[in-house]
């Protein structure tokens, strides 16, 4: 649900800001001087031309007249996202608080681990709409869902009390909020200590980057974890993993979140893939399209399927032994996935050994 797509919106919402933010000058009606890092445009004294940040990729690097029409939407545009992290900053305590509540209520009536993973995360993202005097007219969750209809309510509603530094009406303003312990939460997939659990684990056993880990734990109103429950998710046994299960539970007991708002044990559930296969999935455009490539190169038809390949990633990170696990994929395609595989790098390993991969990429036609 939110997973992918959400990630997309904030990368591309992070890059718009610091874009926008060296080169922006706030609208304020304070008397306080406006700081370099704040100020939108640098004039051009022989030409009173100035480089304008756009908000959108594309005209990021365009020259327009210092007094346009455009270059005054793209100051209001980039104020109104200040606005929206500020809002975020002073309006901490009560985003919190949605979604704490939200939490402790969903898991009293949630228990499947597929509703969890789809619904559970502690983030959402609004179009907003926004009149000439800075006041929020409407809020449109981006990502609609039923089972988190309290929690969009609950923050559409704090949403309309935020305002705003515009002369001029916006539409489908993008908002992004998000519970403070979140991202602390999501970097856990990242951490060197969890990455060196899965490694000492899989030192000896061939590691598929699809591998997944559910817990289920609170954290108390000190910040603290507790409660930490490895839920299976399959036929596995949480004795089979228990070493890598018991490595994740210590690394969570040794770190301080944020103190719940609301002085509940807030619920979250977090899913730790292998650390590779978040190396896998990572945002490459280039890469993507040359696995898109492959699939012409085919003599025969290939069926829609999820087709696995093997390979080592070396202590430096660069892949050898690339291999097709998969005898039913056409030849054709497989030697061109191979051949984009060996190209890949990785992080170096931790434990300064070789890790086993395998992977499975869905390729083919649908029936």
């Amino acid at each position: 649900m939110i997973n992918k797509h959400f990630r997309k919106f904030v990368f591309l919402f992070i890059a718009m800001v610091i874009a926008a933010v060296p080169a922006c000058k706030r609208t304020s009606s304070s008397d306080e001087p406006t700081s370099p890092e704040t100020t939108k445009v640098s004039e051009n004294q022989a030409d009173n031309k100035v480089k304008v940040t756009d908000i959108n990729a594309e005209n990021s690097n365009k020259t327009v007249p210092a007094n346009s029409e455009e270059a005054k939407a793209d100051d209001d545009s980039a104020s109104i996202y200040l606005d929206i992290i500020d809002a975020e900053t002073k309006n901490a305590d009560e985003i919190d608080r949605c979604f704490e509540e939200f939490a402790v209520n969903f898991f009293k009536t949630q228990s499947e681990s597929s509703t969890l993973l789809y619904h559970s995360e502690m983030n959402e993202s609004f179009d907003i709409n926004i009149d000439t005097d800075g006041k929020v007219t409407e809020v449109i969750t981006k990502f609609p869902y039923k089972e988190r209809k309290e929690l969009e309510e609950c923050l559409s509603n704090l949403i309309k009390t935020f305002r705003f530094n515009t002369e001029v009406p916006k539409k489908n303003t993008y908002a992004f909020l998000k519970y403070r312990n979140d991202i602390q939460i999501l970097d856990l997939r990242f951490d060197n200590t969890i990455r060196l659990c899965f490694e000492k684990y899989y030192m000896d056993r061939p590691l598929s980057s699809e591998d997944r880990f559910n817990f289920i734990w609170k954290i108390d109103k000190t910040g603290k974890a507790k409660d930490i429950q490895y839920q299976t998710s399959d036929e596995r046994k949480p004795e089979d993993f228990s070493e890598l299960t018991h490595c994740i539970e210590n690394t969570l007991t040794q770190i301080s979140f944020n103190p719940t708002v609301t002085q509940l044990d807030v619920p979250i559930y977090t899913s730790f893939g292998t650390p590779y296969y978040y190396d896998m999935i990572d945002f490459d455009d280039e890469k993507e399209k040359a696995f898109e490539a492959c699939l012409p190169k085919a003599k025969s038809n290939v069926k829609s399927h999820f087709y696995g390949f093997k390979w080592v990633i070396n202590p430096d990170g660069s892949v050898t032994d690339v291999s097709s696990a998969d005898s039913l994929l056409d030849q054709a395609v497989g030697n061109c996935y191979v051949d984009i595989i060996k190209q890949m790098q990785f992080k170096p390993t931790l434990t300064g050994n070789k890790i086993h991969m395998y992977y499975e990429y869905k390729i083919g036609n649908e029936d």
